[in-house]
């Protein structure tokens, strides 16, 4: 099994070091470990409570691609507390994303904040290959 992302410390921030096989699961990574760093994640709502958010995006190059998902999905739990259950792409190649995120909303007074990201930067980003594995540093403004 394959490492999904590690933590790293950054002078006044704070980032993650992301890995995946193919692109998908490297976006898929970096998603995961940008929550993981805010959020406790609460107990696993009932089917009910689960609704389903096409995001799509254009972008010059997949590092540009990268930051615009993740800040997506920053501001569509900053705005309606929504936290990703899963990822689906439909599509995704070096300047398009279009996927379906599986999702559940909790209420603001629930949420249990570890770090509050302010923004996904393009500090130094760059997604490499090597050895098979698709990887990428990115750094949160906290």
């Amino acid at each position: 099994m394959t490492i999904r992302y590690e933590i790293i410390d950054h002078t006044a921030d704070i980032g993650i070091k992301a890995k995946g096989v193919t692109l998908e699961e490297l976006f898929t990574n970096a998603a995961y470990g940008m929550f993981d760093l805010m959020v406790l994640r609460p107990k696993k709502p009932d089917s009910a409570g689960v609704l389903h958010k096409n995001i799509t995006i254009n972008s010059v190059d997949k590092e540009h691609l990268l930051v615009k998902w993740l800040q997506e999905l920053l501001y569509l739990f900053d705005r309606d507390g929504i936290i990703p259950l899963s990822y689906k792409f439909i599509s995704l190649n070096d300047t398009e994303l279009g996927s379906n995120v599986e999702v559940y909303k909790i209420e603001s007074e629930t949420i249990q904040l570890k770090h509050q990201i302010k923004a996904v930067t393009h500090h130094d980003i760059k997604i490499k290959k090597a050895d098979g594995l698709f990887e990428v540093t990115v750094i949160f403004d906290v």
